[in-house]
């Protein structure tokens, strides 16, 4: 590995050369002016169990700005890419849980910082992040020129024929980093989270008790969930009267720390006027197996025992408009499950 920390100068005039601006942008109109200091560094390092690669730091009076590239395996990204080729045209079926799992798949997946640190010490302002990818022989996310600048910026690791995904940083910092030299660099990273698409209802009208199970994709542990002590409760939202049926789910056994369930409280509804539909509207509300907004506190009670030894939550169904049928319809989307704890990860830079 090739590694250096001395500021190269270069007054980018060539139209053909990279112009690099303080903005996280691959594809922005390039406003202010463009970067004429630069630190090569070559940087390799692991992150989210893949190779990844800094070429440069571009230093700018605001902060600094970098690309993280990732050379993506063939097969596995066009068996992807081969697999989810039109998902997009049947997006509007999906739901959001099944959306989040198709992302997921994804061999790419962008570096997700939480924080950086610069030559020792957290001297950040805002992170910002953006990435795009290229496949050969497939229709692309980037734009040509995206692709012939970046290739021939950084021809050590971009060869014809690569797949690739590109990821630029933009660090903005309190202090001045035009012409500071870059000892060191500390990346800090968000856990990794998986979705399981469970897609479980049940119909639970006030005073009913149901249960739901899962098998946990890790685990392999079967999972029951209870639900009971349900009632109706009534809530105004932009002048429509809504209402839930909220009750206690408990999970036997719990889940893993940093797992939890995923609810969908979520429906979109039509307004009745003297028995005409008059508008229609969406009502939400996000909540989990830690559980949901604060508005649902009563669903369970701080003295509140488990029936079964489990571990107890608030859960809501979704809602529908007042005075209708009370339809309690729990809707267990998903199973939010950790793949990697977050990582502190030096980069080398010397």
């Amino acid at each position: 590995m090739r590694t250096q920390s001395i500021i190269a100068f270069v007054h980018q005039n060539s139209e053909e050369e990279m112009q690099v601006y303080f903005d996280s942008s691959l594809w922005g109109c390039g406003e202010g002016q463009p970067c004429d200091t630069i630190q090569m560094v070559h940087a390799r390092f692991m992150a989210g169990g893949k190779e990844r690669v800094i070429p440069a730091i571009y230093h700018f009076e605001e902060g600094i700005v970098f690309d993280l590239l990732t050379i993506m395996d063939e097969i596995q990204i066009k068996a992807y890419y081969d697999k989810y080729r039109d998902w997009e045209k049947t997006v509007s079926e999906l739901s959001e849980v099944q959306i989040q799992k198709v992302e997921q798949e994804n061999p790419y997946q962008n570096v997700d910082i939480a924080d950086i640190r610069l030559n020792g010490t957290k001297e950040i302002k805002q992170i910002c992040t953006s990435g795009r990818w290229h496949i050969p022989g497939y229709q692309n996310v980037m734009e040509e020129h995206q692709l012939c600048e970046l290739t021939e910026a950084y021809p050590e690791y971009l060869k014809e024929g690569l797949s690739f995904g590109c990821q630029r940083i933009q660090v903005n910092t309190p202090k001045a980093w035009g012409k500071k030299t870059l000892h060191a660099m500390q990346i800090r990273t968000r856990k990794q989270c998986r979705t399981e698409v469970l897609n479980l209802e049940a119909e639970v009208n006030p005073g009913e008790e149901a249960c739901l199970s899962f098998v946990h994709p890790v685990t392999g542990e079967r999972h029951q969930v209870f639900l009971y002590d349900t009632e109706v409760w009534n809530h105004t939202i932009s002048g429509m009267e809504l209402s839930y049926v909220i009750g206690t789910a408990e999970l036997v056994p719990g889940l893993p720390p940093g797992d939890r369930l995923m609810f969908d409280s979520s429906i979109s509804f039509t307004k009745r006027d003297k028995g005409r539909r008059t508008g229609v509207g969406t009502a939400a509300v996000i909540g989990g197996q830690a559980g949901p907004t604060a508005i649902f506190w009563a669903g369970c009670k701080e003295d509140k025992k488990p029936r079964h030894g489990g571990v107890l939550t608030s859960c809501f169904s979704r809602p529908f408009l007042s005075g209708e049928d009370a339809k309690g319809v729990f809707c267990m989307t998903g199973l939010e499950y950790m793949v990697r704890e977050e990582e502190i990860i030096q980069i080398p830079i010397s």
